[in-house]
């Protein structure tokens, strides 16, 4: 397969990617009923602001990994990134559909940035969606595939994991399960991505 021809390919399995995680918007514009997967550790868990910025971080950061991967991966590795995408998305939407969970916010009285952001995000995200978090399970789906890809830097990439996690409870956007449930989704479909690869040969 020829160069170009192999990004053309590796672009079409990214959208097809990107294009089953993207039902996460109208799924969470239109979902109703549910559970809140709250747990009383919840309740201990303060909302700190600044996390939004954080928590905002991961859209760009998710593009740049795609993009970059896409064209400088090996094929190997390239496919198992492709199948543990497709299984952590295709779980994680699946769950969304099926199981609907939702977030009950808090009030923000405060005017500063940071609240502002977060009254914004509240405003425009809706609740639903909570478990299992996307922002968790692609962070850290993208944190294991590439501490095999770049192992040098794996310090970097989990400590960026860690502080999605974080920010996913810190600015009251996901539960501890939501977490705990994106982790989960993370590592099964990255196990199943392995298996497969080396099924597939």
């Amino acid at each position: 397969m020829s160069s170009f021809k192999k990004i053309i390919f590796r672009f079409t399995i990214i959208l097809l990617v990107a294009g089953i995680q993207l039902l996460y918007f109208p799924l969470n514009q239109t979902s109703s009923g549910g559970v809140a997967p709250a747990i009383p550790l919840d309740a201990h868990i303060p909302l700190l602001p600044g996390w939004v910025f954080i928590y905002l971080a991961a859209i760009p950061a998710w593009v740049f990994a795609l993009v970059w991967s896409t064209f400088k991966m090996d094929d190997w590795l390239f496919r198992l990134s492709a199948l543990t995408a497709v299984t952590a998305v295709g779980v994680g939407v699946s769950m969304f559909h099926f199981f609907p969970t939702y977030v009950v916010r808090p009030e923000i009285h405060r005017s500063d940035l940071p609240s502002f952001v977060i009254q914004w995000l509240y405003a425009h995200d809706q609740p639903y969606n909570a478990l299992p978090s996307a922002h968790v399970y692609l962070t850290t789906m993208i944190a294991i595939l590439w501490s095999r890809w770049k192992p040098k830097w794996s310090f970097l990439w989990f400590t960026a994991a860690v502080a999605i996690c974080l920010s996913s409870l810190f600015t009251k956007l996901h539960y501890l399960l939501d977490v705990v449930s994106g982790l989960g989704v993370a590592f099964i479909a990255y196990c199943l991505g392995v298996w497969l690869t080396s099924w597939l040969g």
